[in-house]
């Protein structure tokens, strides 16, 4: 009687085995634009969601100061007292920073706000504790060891914009940036710091906070303007003014990127995924197809990056009366 017959397994053919292999490569052609699609569309919700609450924080920032939205950019030495002065809001005096570095606390950042507490006691100045001041009432550096704004504060780096996560020269970046027309002074009619202290309150904004744009995706690595300016840099004030974290910066004596009007290289719609090397300041910027931005009701919106020229200009002035249509 004969055993029985186990069958003998055979084994792929080497043509076989290169169908298989061919077929798991297009499976995953087709997979992979799928993953990364996922993946961008995870980052701009990430985004915008940061944005809302940017947004939110600037609320309650204001609500804890009468209203007022903080300056652009303020300098302690400013004395509200002095009529010539010309500022009325609450964020003086002996305050340095910039609005983002006022919205710490109100973002859960009171860590990295507090760093931020210099005592100018041995200047003959008043005890009281004040903003970060790079250089103090005697001219001399502060204990930039243990400044602020080397902080890579979490909420200012944006997913969709890599190099929002890194410093320059030491200065934590963002890949977000406050609107010149909202936080500034661009009919402020002397130059240098005095059009970046702005005070605006919300309550009172000419075109309403639906119509306005408060915060607005940039890249944060950006060359291309005056003097090798390397980006947005959240805590950098007007000396080197093109590395400000600022939009739209244009107006009578804020000039280096065109005269307050529609002619201006600030008022261009976003800049589609703009480079290190032709990034332009003060320009908003696109990641794909479309740039997220804080309306100053703290709503957070997408605008298409081809966007009308006069229509993004309408939507960053606070105060040129026009009602932009645009469908959100």
């Amino acid at each position: 009687m004969k055993p029985l017959s186990h069958g003998t397994r055979r084994a792929f053919t080497l043509v076989e085995l290169l169908v298989v292999i061919a077929i798991i490569g297009t499976l995953v052609g087709l997979l992979l634009p799928a993953v990364q699609s996922a993946r961008q569309a995870a980052r701009r919700s990430s985004s915008i969601n940061q944005l809302k609450q940017i947004g939110l924080g600037m609320h309650n920032l204001s609500d804890a100061n009468k209203g007022f939205l903080p300056p652009a950019y303020i300098e302690h030495w400013l004395n509200p007292a002095d009529p010539g002065h010309m500022y009325k809001g609450p964020y003086a005096p002996r305050m340095t920073g910039t609005g983002l570095y006022f919205l710490l606390p109100f973002i859960e950042q009171i860590g990295v706000y507090n760093k931020g507490k210099v005592n100018y006691d041995g200047n003959g100045e008043s005890a009281l504790n004040h903003s970060y001041d790079v250089y103090g009432g005697d001219g001399k550096a502060r204990n930039w060891n243990n400044s602020p704004f080397q902080q890579k504060v979490t909420a200012y780096v944006n997913p969709l914009d890599a190099t929002s996560s890194q410093t320059t020269w030491g200065w934590g970046s963002t890949g977000y940036a406050m609107n010149y027309q909202v936080f500034g002074y661009p009919k402020h009619p002397w130059g240098y710091w005095w059009p970046l202290m702005g005070y605006n309150q919300l309550s009172l904004m000419p075109d309403g906070t639906t119509k306005t744009i408060m915060m607005a995706e940039a890249r944060a690595g950006c060359q291309g303007g005056n003097d090798s300016a390397n980006g947005k840099l959240w805590g950098h004030g007007q000396w080197n003014p093109d590395w400000m974290p600022l939009i739209g910066a244009s107006g009578q004596n804020f000039t280096n990127y065109g005269p307050y009007g529609p002619t201006s290289n600030a008022f261009l719609p976003p800049q589609v995924n703009p480079t290190d090397a032709n990034c332009v300041p003060y320009r908003a910027s696109a990641f794909g197809t479309t740039c997220q931005v804080a309306m100053s009701d703290a709503s957070a919106r997408s605008i298409d990056a081809g966007v009308d020229q006069l229509v993004w200009m309408y939507l960053l002035q606070k105060d040129d009366g026009q009602n932009p249509n645009i469908e959100w």
